[in-house]
């Protein structure tokens, strides 16, 4: 009776505890919660930073600050010529580290000649962008930033595409305390431009720990082979640039319309609180897809893979920004004063509107716009963000000049949603299995 029992016991299925538990030992043993928690403490550093900013500088200051970052931020979606996002998919996919470190060099080529280009284009930029001395005095001295974004980022997709999560947790949260620590002490000194200065020396001290953490990896960055597909790399380079620039012009356009069209730094400084929150937030379906994107890359061709574990992702990140963005839209002009003080309550009505865009690109449109990445639909993403980028550059410049900043926020959260949309689409149609019914 007894042996009867424990084979009936090892014929059951595992309860939900057990299976729970066992999900939660694989993503620990994978390095989910090494990015995760440390996605979330970077998260809470930069968006404490934020709030110390808004404190610290004054409200004109502020704006000016924020139009000179909107301008860097801009010319940075040329970074590299794209080879970030050629480095992760390719590095990703690459059979052994010496294929892996091929890359890596090729890259390091392309993206270290591009990006001397991008310094010189900032200068040039900040002697004619035609806007107010501080506003031009403030970008001319970020010219180097582009520079020590790119090996930043370099050096951290590194560390992912070699799963090493445990070096790319804790350098990316060495760099974000860095920068909290040393802009908020240039803000107390010398006001925008010491944030400027902070924010160089927190790079330096984070490309440092980087070097090290490389040396102490027992990862032979110098073993590599010739890059048999430069070509293709290229290309996909190429491609990934095209899409996430224009992807990404939905967060910077209203800003830069703003200041062109209104130009008043208070205002531009109200909005550009009400954007903090909301797209800090994006951390949360990055922190996701950062984690699942080499896994992706090595299942792209098994649709049923990939279309289970999409189907997983959107339903807890469903469940998690329903109950942000609810609770956030509900309490909109307590939170902001809490956060930000009585001078930026005004901008409540541009935060909800702003949330409800937040839940919308969280849920639907982050994630399904990475999975086609990974799929490699990278042409797809192009056509769908060409058409996306510009509607919404038609509609920010009606609806700024006829609402105000109002009409931005309505427009960031409208071309979120038909955007979420068509990525929706596309990546059902990718995911489809060949023998599967059209209809």
């Amino acid at each position: 009776m007894k042996g009867s029992n424990e084979q009936l016991a090892e014929q059951q299925p595992p309860t939900a505890a057990v299976s729970l538990k066992n999900m939660l030992a694989e993503l620990k043993n994978r390095g989910f919660f090494h990015i995760f928690g440390s996605s979330i403490i970077n998260k809470i550093v930069q968006f404490a930073s934020g709030i110390f900013l808004v404190r610290l500088l004054a409200k004109t200051d502020y704006g000016a600050y924020v139009y000179a970052q909107n301008w860097l931020n801009i010319i940075m979606l040329l970074t590299g010529l794209g080879s970030s996002y050629a480095l992760m998919q390719f590095g990703s996919e690459s059979k052994n580290l010496k294929e892996r470190n091929g890359y890596f060099s090729y890259a390091l080529k392309i993206g270290l000649f591009f990006n001397l280009l991008l310094c010189g284009a900032v200068v040039f930029i900040s002697q004619h962008l035609g806007a107010s001395q501080q506003q031009s005095h403030l970008l001319f001295f970020m010219f180097l930033m582009p520079l020590f974004l790119y090996l930043f980022d370099y050096i951290q997709i590194f560390f992912r595409t070699n799963l090493r999560n445990a070096e790319f947790s804790w350098l990316s949260s060495t760099n974000t305390i860095a920068i909290f620590l040393f802009s908020v002490i240039g803000a107390v000194l010398f006001q925008a431009m010491g944030v400027i200065v902070g924010t160089y020396l927190a790079y330096t001290v984070s490309l440092a720990f980087g070097a090290l953490l490389l040396e102490y990896s027992g990862l032979d960055t110098r073993d590599e082979t010739r890059v048999a597909d430069k070509k293709g790399f290229f290309v996909y380079a190429l491609q990934s640039m095209v899409n996430n620039g224009i992807s990404q012009t939905v967060y910077l356009i209203d800003i830069f319309l703003l200041g062109l069209l209104i130009s008043d730094p208070g205002l531009l400084a109200t909005y550009k609180t009400a954007t903090l929150i909301p797209f800090a937030l994006n951390f949360i379906p990055s922190a996701v897809m950062t984690f699942v994107y080499p896994y992706v890359a090595k299942h792209q061709d098994d649709k049923n893979w990939v279309r289970e574990h999409q189907r997983k992702l959107q339903k807890y990140l469903l469940l998690m920004n329903a109950v942000i963005a609810g609770v956030s839209i509900l309490f909109a002009p307590l939170v902001l004063t809490i956060l930000f003080g009585s001078q930026y309550e005004d901008a409540a009505t541009y935060f909800r509107i702003l949330m409800l865009g937040y839940f919308l690109a969280g849920t639907f449109r982050s994630p399904a716009g990475n999975m086609l990445a990974m799929l490699k639909r990278v042409k797809i993403l192009i056509v769908i963000n060409a058409v996306m980028g510009a509607l919404n550059l038609i509609m920010d410049w009606l609806m700024i000049r006829q609402f105000g900043a109002l009409g931005a926020a309505w427009t960031t959260c409208s071309v979120i949603a038909l955007t979420a949309l068509l990525y929706h689409l596309s990546l059902s149609s990718a995911t489809r299995s060949p023998g599967r019914s059209q209809m």
